[in-house]
């Protein structure tokens, strides 16, 4: 879906636009933007904080192409900076397996892949209608679809019964767990309030409501160390998330 939405913006600024340059207008926004999100994504609060937290500040830019009197369209880039999620370690241990059946385990092997990276980027297109203009003041409203990036968390090991060779494989597991890194698609709708501060710059503030989906799920297993057969397993679904994301930065004409 990234490679999608890069392209049809690459395809759009070199094939499309030279053609219809004398046609349409062009600006472009330069700003700074805050999501802020509404909820979490797990009720637990131990696999809720493994992943980083959806709070995340943007630089962003924006192309916008003023199609009619009224009506543009608008292609968005932005990198994030968020903080990172709980480190996964050894210790998690959130189900007690280390004292699996009232028996005594030590761990064998361990592979761990945490949430630590806390940077993302998110690409998005949309459009924007005149609401609201004076000489001073105008308010659009708008929409659009876009994608930005969760790292996934990982966490397998094996626990071997000290004295004999029972041994069992326990994982823990965020969104796919085949996947370092998730795209995650949003939603958004805004309104953006602009006042007009010379004939090329205008000052921009925007409100805008986010939608997150998919939904991730969580899944933890416990497996038999020889025969990989099932011996417990528990999974809980996440929420769709809802983020409200302010910004304010300046237009150039």
């Amino acid at each position: 879906m990234k490679k999608i939405i890069v392209y049809s913006i690459i395809f759009f600024l070199v094939h499309i636009l030279p053609t219809q340059a004398q046609d349409f207008k062009f600006s472009g926004n330069i700003m700074i933007e805050q999501n802020i999100p509404l909820n979490n994504q797990y009720k637990d609060k131990d696999i809720n904080n493994t992943l980083r937290s959806m709070s995340t500040t943007f630089l962003a830019g924006r192309l916008n192409l003023q199609v009619t009197e009224l009506l543009e369209i608008y292609g968005k880039i932005g990198l994030g900076v968020s903080k990172s999620g709980t480190d996964v370690n050894r210790f998690f241990n959130k189900y007690n397996e280390f004292n699996f059946d009232g028996h005594i385990f030590d761990l064998q092997v361990r592979n761990s892949r945490s949430s630590i990276n806390h940077l993302t980027n998110q690409f998005s297109l949309g459009t924007s209608a005149l609401l609201i203009s004076s000489n001073k003041y105008s308010i659009r409203g708008g929409m659009g679809i876009g994608i930005e990036y969760m790292r996934a968390p990982k966490l397998s090991y094996t626990l071997k019964e000290e004295g004999t060779n029972v041994a069992y494989n326990i994982s823990y597991t965020w969104f796919d767990s085949r996947r370092t890194a998730i795209e995650t698609f949003f939603y958004d709708t805004e309104l953006a309030i602009s006042k007009t501060l010379s004939k090329k710059i205008d000052l921009r503030f925007t409100a805008a409501y986010k939608l997150y989906f998919p939904r991730s799920t969580f899944e933890y297993s416990v497996t038999n160390y020889y025969t990989d057969s099932l011996i417990k397993q528990y999974q809980q679904e996440g929420k769709t998330m809802h983020v409200i994301s302010l910004s304010l930065g300046i237009t150039i004409k």
